[in-house]
């Protein structure tokens, strides 16, 4: 449904502004983030870098979002270093404008394909009492932007999805954290997330 919503979005922009209009960017970015979570293929990828290569009138800080949203892209699909010169095109970009707003936009990592994994209560159809779970893993996000080190600081109920979490979150991408324009190693980050599981399970 919000791939739908946002081609219709884009279909009207098109219509009423132009095929060049900077307002197309927005939707195209969200387009190529379902993607990434997805795992399907689409034009939005090809038409924002037609967008950006071809368009007028778009602002620094728009350029640098949509270049980020390609550099991400990049990562979710292992092309690392295509995603790292990304990142760098649209700090640059964002800089040369309001250095501030460039270190702002890249100052923390940022989970890019990351799903939760299923828990018992997502696997199953049948109608039964559950209740909601919590987990934070604290992990290390290296400059290419790849988590090392997973380790779980709180889980409720305890060991229930431990691995999982754990699994999940090192075999994501991450887009990293910038420092003067070059990526950075970030040595503690804090994720917290809340599962459902079935209460037998932990009786």
């Amino acid at each position: 449904r919000a791939r739908r919503n946002y081609i219709d979005a884009l279909d009207v922009i098109e219509t009423e502004l132009g095929d060049e209009a900077p307002e197309r960017l927005k939707p195209l970015r969200e387009l190529v983030r379902i993607d990434i979570l997805t795992g399907e293929t689409s034009s939005a990828l090809r038409r924002l870098e037609a967008a950006l290569e071809f368009g007028s009138g778009i602002s620094p800080a728009e350029r640098a979002l949509s270049l980020a949203a390609l550099g991400d892209y990049s990562m979710a699909t292992r092309r690392v270093e295509a995603g790292i010169t990304r990142y760098r095109a649209a700090y640059a970009v964002l800089a040369a404008d309001d250095a501030t707003a460039a270190a702002e936009m890249f100052a923390n990592p940022e989970l890019i394909d990351f799903i939760p994994p299923a828990s018992p209560v997502d696997r199953t159809t049948r109608d039964s009492s559950y209740e909601w779970g919590e987990i934070t893993v604290d992990f290390k996000i290296s400059a290419n932007g790849l988590a090392t080190l997973a380790e779980v600081v709180a889980a409720t109920p305890p060991g229930l999805m431990d691995a999982r979490y754990q699994r999940r979150l090192l075999e994501s991408y991450y887009r990293p954290r910038f420092v003067a324009g070059e990526p950075a190693t970030t040595e503690s980050v804090r994720f917290t997330h809340r599962f459902r599981y079935f209460t037998p399970l932990v009786e």
